[in-house]
């Protein structure tokens, strides 16, 4: 449905929608689950909503506990292409508690200083792609620099889509 509500204009909605209704559980079950972190997928366009994000922070600030349990997760691409005027909201979000996560990893080219600067946390590498990386020429010492250097930034790597025990043992 992300092609079509793009297509559409409608991703701030949805993601305005799915944040609420976030919040709405959050508040909901404060005195269970207390450790559980809710991940949401937010666009660059939520970002971009002054007004929303205004809000959100103004709420959160209230509302502490449930902004610690908060993770947004933002493509590659978007995290890459983030304009600097974005970086306030960033930054008062991370202040609040809520942390980051970067998924749809599509190159191993990570500039670790940008992550830090736009407060991610988490990043999430397709267990294919980090076998294929691996199994290259020089990928396994390259896949091996990326997690300390990762691991030195505070951020954690977090392998998905492991459909298969071969898969695992190759990790």
């Amino acid at each position: 449905y992300m092609r079509l509500a793009r297509k559409e204009n409608l991703m701030t909605t949805v993601d305005n929608m799915l944040l609420l209704r976030c919040l709405q559980v959050l508040r909901d079950r404060k005195e269970q689950d207390f450790d559980t972190p809710y991940i949401l997928n937010v666009s660059t366009e939520t970002l971009n909503d002054t007004g929303f994000m205004g809000d959100l922070v103004t709420f959160l600030s209230q509302h502490r506990g449930m902004s610690a349990r908060l993770i947004f997760e933002l493509p590659q691409d978007e995290v890459e292409a983030l304009h600097s005027t974005i970086s306030p909201v960033l930054d008062g979000l991370s202040q609040l508690g809520v942390r980051f996560s970067m998924d749809r990893v599509r190159s191993g080219k990570i500039d670790i200083n940008l992550l830090k600067s736009r407060h991610i946390r988490f990043i999430k590498f397709d267990a294919a792609w980090l076998i294929k990386e691996a199994q290259s020429h020089g990928g396994a010492v390259r896949v091996h620099r990326l997690k300390t250097q990762l691991d030195a930034a505070g951020i954690d790597l977090i392998v998905e889509k492991i459909e298969t025990e071969k898969a695992l043992r190759e990790l």
